[in-house]
């Protein structure tokens, strides 16, 4: 049962921590959030929230959250589909990652600079 919504416009994509998701950003700045179950695959939700195309995504050590870059802002999403929250930045974030406490990110951009954002709780 393979999934057939991919397109030419996708940018990245990532496993969750369990292995039973995956997120695929694209070229128009949406997410889309697939579970996975044995050989069939299902869409969960789409995240339509960025306005240029995703850079990269990353879950959460839980898998209860996962956090995009793209359009100078880095966001965080809950898996049901919500968003729940978000950072402007002053540089265009290509990269990030999660830390432990699952709030605070590492962002890097083209210039190799890292810069460490916390949402608030």
């Amino acid at each position: 049962h393979g999934y057939t919504g991919l397109r030419f416009e996708d940018t990245v994509s990532r496993f969750s921590p369990n292995a039973k998701h995956i997120a695929i950003g694209t070229k128009s700045g949406r997410i889309d959030l697939l579970r996975l179950n044995g050989d069939v695959i299902s869409r969960v939700c789409d995240f339509d929230r960025h306005t240029s195309a995703v850079k990269s995504i990353s879950f959460t050590p839980s898998g209860a959250h996962m956090v995009s870059c793209a359009d100078f802002t880095v966001r965080l999403w809950s898996i049901n589909g919500t968003l729940s929250g978000h950072i402007g930045v002053y540089f265009s974030p290509v990269n990030v990652a999660v830390c432990r406490d699952e709030r605070s990110v590492i962002a890097g951009d083209t210039t190799s600079k890292l810069q460490t954002l916390t949402f608030n709780a």
